[in-house]
């Protein structure tokens, strides 16, 4: 396999692996059961291209680059096409003009194409939900789902409200520390550490600094946008996991244009790459 796209779709994954990647918790006097518990199943995903500075993902930094000098970090930044965010930080969106068509179906269709086979099913949990208005207060599980069922699909994608059981866990994130605001969900999260298989390869990739945030109703997630960094190393050690560690070394990532956060103290070499996704969810139930 093409050591480009095993990269992208690994990071790919990855990055979207990090919706299964929060749980519910429970904080003394929140008692969980006051509100709501609705669940989702991820219906898509894409890295999309940056279009006249408009694009997807969180300003990470906390800056506003506009590549007017030599930092590696001054690297020009893009505005949220959801949000309007300025400053957003989506490296990996710069190469998807080059990297995303050695994909068949694209990323997106790449994804769903997974989902509808029922090999990639996220669920997402959110719990104590007084109103999809405002709740300053909910918790989050997501996790993988599982199913011995067929998929059911509508245009294509993975229609609502199907069951799966719950598969793995991998992080959580109590009640208290995600939040809804004028309807969208947020939260974010310093570490996520993923394990994935593709193409028959384990997968091991930490997202780093992780946001995420969604216009949520009981019926689904829209509008989504992540936000996050791997670092260089991450790389290198995920293009040896792909057998492709001759070819997916520090100099070429270099040579790719692609670190643009986390620079030496004297910003000329950056150690690690932003990351920025959309996506979207429908409604789901999950078995005990």
């Amino acid at each position: 396999m093409n050591w480009k796209k095993s990269a992208l779709l690994a990071l790919v994954v990855a990055s979207m692996g990090m919706l299964v990647a929060c749980g519910p918790g429970e904080e003394p006097g929140d008692d969980p059961t006051d509100g709501e518990t609705y669940t989702y199943v991820l219906s898509t995903g894409d890295i999309p291209e940056v279009m006249a500075g408009m694009g997807v993902g969180f300003n990470l930094d906390g800056l506003v680059s506009d590549n007017v000098t030599e930092a590696c970090n001054d690297v020009a930044d893009i505005t949220s096409s959801v949000s309007g965010e300025e400053g957003v930080d989506n490296a990996l969106a710069g190469v998807i003009p080059i990297l995303g068509g050695m994909i068949e179906g694209g990323i997106q269709g790449a994804l769903e194409e997974q989902i509808a086979a029922g090999t990639f099913l996220l669920l997402v949990e959110v719990s104590d939900v007084d109103s999809t208005a405002v709740d300053e207060s909910v918790g989050v599980r997501l996790f993988l789902g599982t199913t011995t069922e067929t998929i059911t699909l509508e245009g294509g994608r993975i229609a609502p409200r199907q069951t799966f059981a719950m598969g793995t866990v991998l992080a959580s994130l109590p009640i208290g520390t995600a939040a809804i605001t004028g309807g969208t969900l947020s939260f974010q999260s310093d570490s996520l550490p993923l394990s994935l298989s593709i193409s028959g390869a384990d997968i091991r990739l930490t997202l780093r600094s992780a946001r995420l945030r969604a216009d949520i109703s009981a019926t689904g997630l829209t509008n989504g946008e992540i936000g996050a960094f791997v670092t260089v190393a991450d790389i290198v050690q995920l293009g040896e996991d792909l057998g492709q560690g001759e070819v997916v070394n520090e100099g070429t990532i270099r040579s790719l244009g692609l670190p643009d956060l986390d620079p030496t103290a004297d910003d000329t070499i950056c150690d690690s790459i932003s990351v920025g996704l959309s996506f979207e969810a429908v409604s789901a139930t999950n078995l005990p």
